[in-house]
């Protein structure tokens, strides 16, 4: 991480820069309402659930490098491919489709698990505000339920620093 000011290279859980002493703000995520996340997601049929989920994979990639998000959702949305393909090719009668679409949808609950856990470790760890993510509403209602956290995450954008009182 650089500072934005002079670009000296600085801790990724600074506060400040060491060199000209400004303040490291921490990433914010993209504003989109959950509603209306939910919204688009049924109009589109789901095309756009599989765009937005690589908007929140790259927040999860800012706060936490490590964050394997991407690849788990690039790998999901392979394999719904794959599913296609086959499905097309082969009739629904090969158990291959089933399987393929069943690895798509475990792949992608993997990729939002993946994004829980670098929120939890980021706001938690770093941030030292407890992260209040639900592990079954995470898995239940992914995109969605994380989307409301990251509109909730970027109202704290407006303080100088989040404190336990905004995880209520």
């Amino acid at each position: 991480m650089f500072c934005p000011n002079c670009r000296e290279a600085v801790a990724r859980d600074s506060k400040s820069c060491s060199g000209c002493g400004a303040r490291i703000a921490a990433p914010i995520p993209r504003t989109l309402h959950w509603a209306g996340l939910l919204l688009l997601n049924i109009l589109t049929v789901g095309i756009f659930a599989n765009i937005w989920c690589f908007v929140q994979a790259n927040f999860a990639r800012k706060i936490d490098e490590g964050s394997r998000a991407m690849l788990w959702y690039a790998l999901s949305i392979g394999a719904e491919l794959c599913s296609l393909v086959v499905a097309t090719v082969g009739g629904t009668k090969t158990g291959l489709t089933a399987y393929l679409a069943g690895g798509a949808v475990i792949l992608y609950a993997v990729g939002t698990w993946s994004i829980k856990q670098s929120i939890d470790q980021y706001y938690q760890n770093t941030m030292r505000i407890p992260s209040r993510l639900s592990g079954m509403m995470t898995i239940v209602l992914s995109q969605i339920y994380l989307q409301y956290h990251f509109s909730r995450i970027r109202t704290w954008s407006s303080d100088e620093r989040p404190t336990a009182d905004h995880c209520d």
